[in-house]
């Protein structure tokens, strides 16, 4: 049985192809649109986060049909030494002494799983800039990748393969050496531009933690300098061109402090940006975008009202990728 992408996506827009210096890579074939939905697709190699061991990988792999199997062995590899001193202690064996095909199971795993293998997801490259943004989608039971802006014809696809970007080119590096390469994107290239956008990286690498800062102070004087923190980064990000998930946090951040600093009507405004990002990042459909809208609504009724706001409302202020300080506060409101 074939390893099938899902039609509700854009999969007939783009291709794999040699990518320069990167092996292979994924291009769009034409102009795709911000907001599109260009792969959606199920696990090739799928185990459980509760009991994920090297073990289970191989286990997995095993259980695959002979097709996938071949599918899945001709996807890049890479260990990092770290990953393979953490397979020695969960196997209790030298990664020398493992058998060559279990080691070329796990070193496909390591640098290719978004928490499962996907086929076609799995040859998309990395960028601090990336044009699309990928999600689990709980009721397709999908992986999807979105692209965050238009995409000119030709354009190679990325994502980014770690967590904040918003550290600067030495912690980039230092977190991308798990994949085996040295990041040479369009932010972390040693040119003028390079350079230019280096600089507003670690900007937003300060002003995160300077938020951070205000926030567990926990006063209304921090709440509001964390508000223009939140306020700068977002300009920040619009202006550069980070137009996926940072951005989504930075409105997010403006609008549960603008909750806490008592103005409903600027709550409802971030969150309706907030809105924005997260639908073309991760659809109209996924969960969390129904969720949002909801609250957009219940904020848009709330603005003209002085009684307490609706639990949903509360729950959306204490929701944080950041930090947990604003829980107190939210509940007061």
């Amino acid at each position: 049985m074939s390893h099938q992408i899902d039609s509700k996506d854009a999969s007939d827009l783009i291709e794999v192809r040699a990518s320069d210096g990167k092996g292979l890579g994924v291009f769009a074939k034409c102009d795709i649109p911000q907001g599109t939905r260009v792969i959606s697709e199920p696990p090739l190699l799928e185990v459980s986060l509760e009991d994920r061991d090297a073990n289970k990988i191989l286990v997995a792999f095993k259980q695959l049909p002979l097709p996938q199997q071949e599918q899945y062995l001709a996807l890049h590899a890479y260990a990092a030494e770290g990953f393979k001193r953490g397979i020695e202690a969960e196997v209790g064996q030298l990664w020398e002494e493992i058998p060559e095909l279990d080691r070329k199971v796990l070193s496909i795993w390591a640098p290719n799983a978004f928490i499962n293998v996907f086929l076609l997801a799995a040859r998309i490259n990395h960028s601090c800039l990336p044009n699309l943004q990928y999600g689990w989608h709980p009721e397709l039971k999908h992986q999807t990748f979105h692209a965050v802006c238009d995409i000119p014809a030709g354009t190679e696809l990325t994502v980014s393969y770690i967590g904040p970007i918003n550290g600067n080119k030495m912690q980039r590096q230092e977190e991308l050496k798990d994949w085996g390469f040295t990041c040479s994107c369009v932010v972390c290239e040693d040119t003028p531009e390079g350079k230019e956008k280096e600089k507003k990286f670690d900007q937003l690498f300060h002003l995160e933690t300077e938020l951070v800062l205000e926030t567990h102070i926990a006063t209304e004087g921090s709440f509001k300098r964390a508000l223009s923190v939140a306020q700068k980064m977002a300009a920040i990000q619009k202006s550069e061109g980070i137009l996926h998930r940072e951005l989504r946090i930075a409105y997010h951040d403006a609008g549960r402090l603008c909750m806490v600093l008592g103005n409903r009507k600027m709550a409802c405004l971030w969150a309706k940006k907030e809105l924005e990002v997260a639908q073309y990042c991760f659809g109209e459909d996924h969960p969390a975008c129904k969720e949002l809208a909801m609250v957009v609504d219940l904020l848009q009724e709330a603005m003209e009202s002085n009684e307490p706001v609706n639990e949903c409302i509360v729950k959306w202020c204490i929701i944080t990728h950041r930090n947990e300080i604003l829980e107190d506060s939210c509940k007061l409101m």
